[in-house]
C-alpha cells in the first residue's frame, strides 16, 4: 500500500512539473500593426522578370518553348510613359489578381529600367484591368534605395494589404544563379525579349502582420503574427493561412508556424503557458487571445528531462510502427517539430 501512495505522489509531481497551474483565464485584443519577417525572407530569391516594353504584351507564362505562341492583350499605358527610355514591364506575385490573362500576377510598367544611376518610375496595374490610367502616381525607385515595397491594397471588402518588396540583384555577386535565370527567361518564353536579371527585381513578400505582446500581471511576453500564406489580402483563411509565435520583437522562425484550423481558431504554446488565438479579422489587423487555466502541451519540451516513449514510422518504408527502444545504443538523430497532424509519429 505505500508503494501504491509513493508512485501516486510521484505521477502527481510529474503532471504538477509538466501542466503548470497558470491564472485565471485572460482574453485580449491584440492589434496587428508590425510588418513582420520569418527566417525565409533573407533566403528568398523568387525573381519579378522584366521584359522590353511593346504593345500588346504577352502573357506570363511561367514554361514554353522559345518563340511559341502566347495569348497577347493591349493595355492602356500611362500619361507620359512614352517620353522615359528602356521601358519595359513584368509580373508581380498576387494570390488576389482574377483576371484570366494573367491570374495571380499584377502587370507592372517600369521607365529607365536600365539607366540605374536615374529614378525609374513604377506602375502597377493594382486593380488588375490592364488599364495604368486608373491606378494613381507612380511607384518610383532610385539608384541608391536599398528597396522598393510596392502595397498592394486588397480590392474586396474586408481584405488587408499585401506588400512585395523589390530590389535589384547584387551586380557582384549570385553569378550562377543569374546565368540560370538568363537562360531559362531568355530561350523559353514565347517571343517577348528578356531585360536580364541584373535589371529585372529580386521579389520578396512581406505577408505578415504582428504585434509585440505584453501581458500585464505576468512575466509573459512574445510577438503573436498572421501569415497571409497565398498573398491575396485575406489573413484568415482556414487550412492556409497560419499564426506564429516567437520571441518579442524577434523574426520569427517559419517551420513554427501553424495552420487556422477550420473552426478559425488556433491552439498557441508559448514558455510552458496556452493560449488560443481567435475573432481572426479577415484584414489581419487583430485578433483574440486567450491565455488558458490549465492544458497538456503538445508542442513543449523540456530541456533537460527524457523524451517520453514513442513509436516512429520511417518516411522511406510502408511499415509498422516501431518502439524507440529497439534503436537503444545506436548512433539516432531526432528531429521534432510542432505539427499537431503529423501522422507518422
Amino acid at each position: 500500500m505505500e508503494l501504491v501512495t509513493a508512485i501516486k505522489r510521484i505521477f502527481l509531481a510529474l503532471c504538477t512539473f509538466a501542466v503548470p497551474s497558470l491564472k485565471a483565464q485572460q482574453t485580449l485584443k491584440v492589434d496587428l500593426s508590425i510588418r513582420a519577417t520569418d527566417d525565409r525572407m533573407g533566403r528568398s530569391m523568387m525573381i519579378a522578370p522584366c521584359f522590353y516594353f511593346s504593345n500588346p504584351i504577352e502573357a506570363y507564362e511561367p514554361f514554353g518553348e522559345p518563340s511559341s505562341p502566347l495569348r497577347t492583350a493591349n493595355i492602356k499605358i500611362p500619361d507620359n510613359f512614352g517620353r522615359y527610355k528602356d521601358t519595359a514591364y513584368g509580373y508581380l506575385y498576387y494570390g488576389g489578381a482574377t483576371n484570366t490573362f494573367s491570374t495571380g500576377y499584377l502587370l507592372f510598367l517600369i521607365g529607365n529600367n536600365r539607366h540605374l544611376e536615374v529614378p525609374h518610375p513604377i506602375w502597377v496595374d493594382r486593380n488588375n484591368n490592364l488599364d495604368f490610367t486608373d491606378d494613381g502616381a507612380p511607384d518610383t525607385a532610385i539608384y541608391y534605395r536599398r528597396f522598393l515595397d510596392i502595397t498592394i491594397p486588397g480590392t474586396h471588402p474586408g481584405q488587408g494589404a499585401y506588400i512585395s518588396r523589390l530590389s535589384r540583384f547584387p551586380v557582384d555577386s549570385f553569378f550562377s544563379y543569374k546565368n540560370m535565370i538568363n537562360t531559362f527567361y531568355g530561350s523559353a518564353k514565347g517571343k517577348k525579349r528578356f531585360a536580364d536579371a541584373n535589371h529585372s527585381f529580386r521579389e520578396q513578400r512581406l505577408n505578415i502582420l504582428a504585434a509585440d505582446v505584453h501581458i500585464a500581471g505576468t512575466s509573459d511576453s512574445f510577438r503573436i503574427g498572421l501569415k497571409d500564406v497565398n498573398c491575396n489580402g485575406y489573413y484568415h483563411e482556414p487550412g492556409i493561412d497560419q499564426i506564429l509565435i516567437g520571441r518579442y520583437g524577434s523574426p520569427f522562425v517559419s517551420d513554427q508556424a501553424q495552420t487556422i484550423e477550420t473552426d478559425g481558431s488556433v491552439q498557441l504554446d508559448w514558455e510552458l503557458n496556452r493560449y488560443v488565438a481567435d475573432r481572426i479579422s479577415s484584414d489581419g489587423l487583430h485578433l483574440y487571445l486567450t491565455k488558458l487555466k490549465q492544458g497538456s502541451f503538445e508542442q513543449t519540451l523540456h530541456a533537460g528531462k527524457k523524451l517520453p516513449r514513442f513509436r516512429y514510422r520511417t518516411a522511406a518504408l510502408i511499415q509498422r510502427k516501431e518502439s524507440i527502444r529497439r534503436l537503444r545504443g545506436k548512433p539516432l538523430y531526432i528531429f521534432i517539430w510542432n505539427s499537431n497532424k503529423a501522422q507518422f509519429l
